[in-house]
């Protein structure tokens, strides 16, 4: 009975749901000086997709944790849409300092 419980464990356990490593980006666009904070694991390709949807990005600033929701947060009155924020170059100094000390 053992054999077919150890079987059984193995099974679920590679059932297990991988836990995903995300990172936090900040992309601003240079028309409109507005920042986007987003998350992915694989920032690169990420931002390569945005940016072929819209050239004028630029990626700032790449956070080695899953932040976006907390900075979001932080700067909910500078919000000018989904994930967009009007920051500063003050606020992004400040972020980058935050966040990757």
């Amino acid at each position: 009975m053992s054999n077919g419980m150890d079987f059984l464990m193995d099974v679920l356990s590679s059932c297990k749901k991988k836990e995903r490593k995300y990172k936090t980006f900040i992309v601003k666009d240079s028309t409109t000086n507005l920042c986007r904070i987003a998350k992915a694991e694989d920032v690169e390709k990420r931002f390569k997709v945005l940016h072929s949807a819209n050239p004028n990005l630029t990626l700032v600033s790449v956070i080695d944790k899953n932040v976006k929701s907390e900075i979001l947060k932080g700067y909910e009155a500078l919000a000018t849409g989904q994930d967009w924020l009007s920051l500063s170059d003050c606020d992004i100094e400040c972020i980058i300092n935050k966040y990757t000390k």
